[in-house]
């Protein structure tokens, strides 16, 4: 995401000219006053630099898959009117970005199987283990657990005061959607019976003005600060308690306000609890993006200089978009050309079975006697890539970005890749978790085609085929042998 987000300086010529001369003096003869005018000369031109920043709102896809969201620096109310351990007070926050939802059980699986992060309790989070649960909220970790996820990221849990503020925004909302009571369109809670963690994307109608998902219900959430009661009214004392924020998916209407402060012990793991992480300016502006998913078209061998007609019928998810990387190469290796795709559609963000593993691009591929360049929509490459003779490059990327640790960074793209060991019990993509194969967040995946076989020219003639039907001119009836 190198320059994904670069801090543009614009530079502002600002000409002034003061006209102006000198006052008539008062004469008490009452003779004609004469007025000399003078010019002043212009000021010197004066440069100001202007910083642009970030915009409330903004949207961009971090390293590991998460959408972040920015919230601006400012004031805004936190607490409530006679709260007990909360009362009203106005507070403030520099600028930062959050995750738009909670961590989930394959980006945290992939921080464990690149040894940075160690497994949750599976007793207490059996979905981890399930394939079919990779877009669940990872619980089963304690405090020091989801704050090394944060920092292999380079990022840190929320503090109380910035969880509170993505949550309610400036309007010192009761809820994230606003001041209407709950219901299960907007968050899971107690009334739903769910009774276990959803999607983490799985409520639309319950984001919050920042546009976060599950800021109320579904599981809580680790925060940074040790809990105190009177933490609001005499200042913060060591605790030994650390604070969790939002509800969870058997919380009543009343526990997930937005004001609402629980706290559980550091070194406990809930079924009910996880987090989401916090990312300084920096940290973004300096991260480098995950590598798109590639793939790679051969030639039919059968002609010298065709190519085989792409059909993509799903496609990797890019800001929330479908979207396809093409690259085109001859089976000896040689790059032909490439473009990236944007076909029609949108990607749920959440959805296993749209933004996961390699085996979800799937391609109808024909032969032609035609050249025929594929087209799958607009050629259009994904925020923060420009094209470059035909083919989406990272914008700076000769300005390589930080990748976390585990991660390969491509030097060419200055993107980062992610290799994880082929297991024999389990498919591409994918990583042994007992007892279940669990999918992984992929990378850059070329899909060559072992049948084809690149001569100069045929050395075999090809099998013979049916003639084509002829159809006669239908004024001359000719045209045909």
């Amino acid at each position: 995401m190198k320059k994904l987000f670069l801090t543009f300086l614009m530079t502002i010529f600002i000409l002034t000219a003061c006209g102006g001369g000198t006052q008539p003096a008062a004469n008490q003869t009452e003779e004609p006053v004469t007025t000399s005018q003078t010019e002043s000369s212009p000021e010197p031109t004066e440069l100001v630099e202007v910083k642009l920043e970030p915009q409330a709102g903004d949207t961009p896809s971090y390293v590991d898959g998460s959408t972040i969201v920015y919230v601006p620096a400012g004031e805004f109310s936190m607490g409530v009117q006679n709260g007990v351990d909360n009362p009203e007070h106005t507070n403030s926050t520099g600028g930062y970005w959050i995750y738009a939802t909670e961590v989930t059980n394959s980006q945290y699986a992939l921080c464990v199987s690149l040894g940075q992060c160690t497994a949750p309790d599976t007793n207490i989070n059996p979905e981890y283990a399930n394939e079919l649960n990779v877009a669940l909220p990872v619980t089963g970790v304690n405090h020091e657990q989801a704050a090394g996820y944060c920092a292999w990221m380079n990022g840190r849990l929320p503090t109380e005061t910035e969880w509170e503020k993505a949550a309610r925004g400036t309007d010192a909302l009761i809820y994230p959607w606003g001041n209407d009571a709950p219901a299960c369109d907007k968050l899971n809670f107690a009334d739903c019976q769910k009774l276990s963690p959803d999607n983490v994307i799985a409520r639309e109608a319950g984001r919050s003005p920042y546009k976060l998902f599950d800021m109320a219900g579904n599981v809580f959430e680790w925060v940074q600060d040790w809990y105190d009661p009177e933490a609001y009214t005499k200042g913060i004392s060591l605790n030994e308690h650390k604070v969790i924020r939002g509800g969870a998916f058997h919380s009543t209407a009343e526990d997930v306000r937005t004001f609402v402060r629980s706290f559980e012990l550091p070194t406990v793991a809930r079924k009910d609890l996880g987090f989401r992480c916090v990312l300084e300016n920096e940290a973004v502006q300096n991260a480098a993006p995950m590598c798109e998913m590639g793939v790679v078209v051969a030639p039919d061998p059968q002609y010298e200089d065709c190519f085989y007609e792409l059909d993509v019928t799903a496609t990797y998810c890019s800001s929330g978009k479908p979207y396809a990387n093409v690259k085109i190469n001859t089976n000896d290796g040689q790059y032909i050309g490439g473009f990236g795709a944007l076909p029609p559609g949108e990607c749920n963000l959440g959805d296993p079975a749209v933004c996961t593993g390699p085996e979800l691009s799937s391609f109808e591929v024909k032969g032609t006697k035609k050249c025929v360049v594929p087209d799958i929509g607009n050629t259009e490459c994904p925020l923060g890539y420009e094209s470059q003779n035909n083919v989406c490059v990272l914008v700076g990327s000769n300005e390589p970005g930080v990748c976390p640790n585990g991660f390969n960074t491509d030097p060419n793209l200055g993107c980062c890749s992610v290799v994880i060991a082929p297991d024999p019990m389990c498919p591409p993509g994918y990583g042994y978790e007992a007892p279940h194969c669990t999918k992984y967040i992929q990378s850059t995946v070329q899909v060559n085609l072992p049948s084809c076989t690149i001569t100069d020219k045929p050395t075999e003639e090809p099998e013979p085929t049916e003639p084509p039907i002829c159809i006669p001119d239908p004024a001359t009836g000719g045209g045909c042998p």
